[in-house]
Parts: structure tokens; sequence; C-alpha cells
């Protein structure tokens, strides 16, 4: 699906469009599960699956103490593990779950605002 952004931005990480093949960010196709914010992306988060989400793979994320994280969970809307969610709240960091689609469109607009915003992006074709 394409989100109407052409021209990636130079001072920031913006979503260009995600399919099955992946997510394109700034001009680059990403196939697997990534962490973005918007002044790093992580491509080698080993989450594949919500089912399979430990606190650990939340850890690179706390530690950046953003103001909101976004959980995408693949192709549909699952929760992980409530001790995930209780760890990231504990923290005083905002936490949204939804899928994977829901999750790319609502980091570009959070991240457009100039809020300091992390997505973790389980790969689209993830149940």
């Amino acid at each position: 699906m394409k989100i109407q952004i052409d021209t990636p931005s130079a001072d920031r990480n913006i979503i260009q469009s995600y399919s099955p093949a992946g997510i394109i960010i700034n001009n680059l196709l990403y196939p697997q599960s990534l962490i973005i914010s918007p002044v790093q992306i992580i491509d080698n988060w080993s989450a594949v699956s919500p089912s399979m989400l430990l606190p650990s793979h939340f850890t690179p994320v706390i530690e950046q103490q953003p103001e909101l994280i976004l959980i995408g969970t693949g192709k549909r809307l699952q929760f992980p593990d409530q001790e995930i969610l209780a760890l990231i709240m504990g923290r005083n960091i905002g936490v949204e779950v939804m899928d994977t689609a829901a999750a790319c469109r609502a980091y570009n607009f959070i991240a457009g605002e100039g809020r300091k915003v992390i997505a973790t992006l389980i790969n689209i074709n993830s149940e």
C-alpha cells in the first residue's frame, strides 16, 4: 500500500509504503521486522511474530526513552503479553498496539508532528 509520501525526508525517517514484500523507508526496502524512530532504524530486530515477543525485544526501544511506542503486530492485531505492556508503561512511556499497516500510518502521522515516537514493526506477513 502506498502512503502518499513519494519523497523521503532528509531530517527524519518516513515510511513510504508497506506490502507483503516489506516496508519502504527513505527509498530502501526492509523485508524483515524492524524498529524505526525519526532518527534511527534497527533493521535486524529479532521479533518474528507477536506470540514470540519477549520483554527483551523492547530493551533497545525503552533505552531511547520515547514518548510513545507503537507495536505493529503483523497482518492482524494481537496483543503482546501483559508483562511487556507493564514494562513499557512502568517507564512512563505510552504504548499503542495495532496491526503493522496501522502502525506504519500512525508512525508517519506522529513523527510528522515532531513527537518522539518509535514503532516496532513485525513483518506484515506474520500471523
